[in-house]
C-alpha cells in the first residue's frame, strides 16, 4: 500500500517538474517530448490516490465500529494539521513575495479567498487553490462526508458483498454517463473503483489478476491519457479506463503479496516515500519552485544539456524529500498519525475493610 502511494506521489512530482523545466528545454527536442509525456501521465497519480482512499475509507466504514462524529473527527485530524502548516507557509510567502502571490486585491476578496481555501472548496468549485495540489482535498473531503451517510442510510453492512458491488458498479456507470453528458466531477469514479477494490479483495480466495495483465491495463490507460481525449465525453472515458486499470493493478499486488511486482512495490525506499506521501504531496511544489528560482539565476532560461537536466531533477527530488521529511516529522506524524491513547482504566473499587471484634 505504501509503495503504491510512493508511485502516485512520484507521478505528481513529474507533472510539476516537467512544467517548471519548460524554459530550459530545446523546442522540439526529444527531452521536451519525454517531459511532455511525463507531464500528461503524471496527473494519474492523483487518480491512484483516490482509488486507495476509496479502498481504505470504505473498508473502515464497512468493517469497523464508528459514529459519524468520530469518523469525521478522525478524517479532519488526518487532513488539516499538515494542510494548515503548508497553507500558513504559503500565506507568509505571499506577503514576503507579492509578485508570486495568488491573493486577490482588496480586503474582502482576500478574506473570502482564504476562507474558501481553508474550507477546501477549490476543486469542486471553480476557485484557484492557494496550494496548487490542494484541489484534490476537496474531493477527499466530499467523499468523507458522503460515504458514511450512504453506508448508514442504505444499511450497507447488512447487504451481501455481491449486492454492494452491483450497487457501486451501477453508481460508477451512472456517474460517468451523467458527467459525460451534463458535466461534473468525473473523478469520483476513482473512489468507486477503490470501493469495488475492497469488495473484490474480500473474496475467498481473492480474485488474482495476473501482474502482466495489470501492467498492460495501466500502460493502455496511460497511453489514453497521453492522447488526451477531448471534451467531457473523452475525459469521462479516460477516467473510467484509468479506474479499471488502477483497480487491476491494486487487486494484483494486494491479493498476491509474494509476486515480483508486489515485492517491487514493497521496496523499502518506496514504502518510506509512501509513508510521508501526504507531506510530500503538499510541500513538493514549493521545494521545486525554490530550486528553479536558484537555477534561473545560475543559468538563463535557455536550452541546457541533458546532464544538467538530470542533475536538476536529482536536486529537485532531494529538496522535495528534505522538505517533506521535515513536515512529516514535525507536523504530520505527531499531530495526524499518533496512535490514539486508550481510555484510562476505571479505578478499582475500594475494598471494604474487614470488621474487627
Amino acid at each position: 500500500m505504501d509503495g503504491l502511494r510512493g508511485v502516485a506521489v512520484l507521478l505528481v512530482f513529474g507533472v510539476h517538474f516537467s512544467t517548471l523545466a519548460k524554459p530550459w528545454l530545446g523546442e522540439g527536442s526529444a527531452l521536451a517530448a519525454v517531459l511532455g509525456v511525463l507531464g500528461r501521465i503524471g496527473h494519474a497519480g492523483v487518480d491512484l490516490f483516490f482509488v486507495l482512499s476509496g479502498l481504505l475509507i470504505y473498508g473502515a466504514l464497512i468493517a469497523g465500529r464508528w459514529t459519524y462524529g468520530s469518523f469525521m473527527r478522525r478524517r479532519l485530524q488526518r487532513l488539516y494539521p499538515t494542510f494548515l502548516a503548508v497553507f500558513a507557509l504559503y500565506l507568509l510567502l505571499s506577503v514576503l513575495m507579492p509578485s508570486e502571490s495568488k491573493l486577490p486585491d482588496g480586503g474582502a476578496e482576500v478574506l473570502h479567498y482564504v476562507l474558501a481555501n481553508l474550507l477546501l472548496l477549490p476543486g469542486l468549485f471553480p476557485i484557484e487553490p492557494m496550494i496548487s495540489v490542494a484541489w484534490s482535498l476537496s474531493y477527499e473531503l466530499a467523499f468523507y462526508l458522503f460515504m458514511p451517510l450512504l453506508v448508514v442510510a442504505l444499511r450497507l453492512r447488512q447487504w451481501s458483498s455481491a449486492q454492494r458491488m452491483a450497487l457501486f458498479a451501477a453508481l460508477a456507470v451512472f456517474t460517468a454517463l451523467n458527467i459525460a453528458t451534463v458535466q461534473g466531477h468525473v473523478r469520483f469514479v476513482m473512489f468507486l473503483g477503490g470501493v469495488l477494490l475492497f469488495e473484490t479483495l474480500q473474496r475467498r480466495p481473492p480474485l488474482a489478476v495476473p501482474a502482466a495483465a495489470a501492467l498492460v491495463a495501466v500502460a493502455v490507460a496511460l497511453a489514453v491519457d497521453v492522447l488526451r481525449p477531448v471534451g467531457d465525453v473523452g475525459f469521462a472515458v479516460r477516467t473510467v479506463i484509468m479506474a479499471i486499470a488502477f483497480w487491476a493493478l491494486c487487486q494484483s499486488v494486494l491479493a498476491q503479496p509474494t509476486h515480483a511486482l508486489s515485492r517491487l512495490l514493497a521496496w523499502e525506499p518506496l514504502r518510506w516515500l509512501g509513508t510521508m506521501s501526504y507531506s510530500f504531496y503538499l510541500i513538493h511544489s514549493l521545494a521545486l519552485r525554490a530550486v528553479f528560482m536558484v537555477a534561473g539565476h545560475l543559468w538563463p532560461a535557455q536550452a541546457m544539456p541533458l546532464a544538467w537536466h538530470l542533475l536538476l531533477a536529482v536536486v529537485c527530488l532531494a529538496a522535495s524529500l528534505l522538505a517533506s521529511a521535515g513536515l512529516f516529522l514535525l507536523v504530520e506524524r505527531p499531530l495526524s498519525l499518533a496512535p490514539h491513547a486508550p481510555p484510562p482504566p476505571a479505578p478499582a473499587p475500594e475494598m471494604p475493610k474487614p470488621a474487627h471484634d
